[in-house]
């Protein structure tokens, strides 16, 4: 089931994100594109769930696919407003995969 996102995080259908070279870097070491986790986000059949707290910031996971099917998992914060990537990669297998793969269609 999508999980569903706050319409705040959004300007004119599209989601606002918060990019520094920090976190640019940090996913394209990843090969991950922000365009990547633009689409990822975009995907109606996108999973998700908090994963607690690090360094006073609530986390969450986010599996969604791309245009070319590829899956990413992104992890991120909100941050001003803005949904702020921590790190992003594509994962082939896993908990993770096997449900995005097997929810029903």
């Amino acid at each position: 089931m999508a999980i569903p996102l706050p319409t705040w995080y959004t300007r004119g259908g599209r989601f606002m994100f918060d990019w520094d070279e920090h976190n640019e870097r940090h996913v394209a070491r990843h090969r991950v594109t922000k365009g990547e986790i633009r689409q990822a986000f975009a995907d109606p059949l996108r999973l998700g769930r908090a994963l607690g707290v690090v360094d006073g910031e609530e986390r969450h996971v986010l599996i969604g696919a791309t245009r070319d099917g590829r899956v990413i998992r992104t992890i991120y914060t909100w941050r001003g407003g803005k949904i702020r990537p921590v790190t992003a990669y594509p994962i082939r297998r896993g908990a993770e995969f096997r449900a995005y793969r097997d929810q029903p269609r």
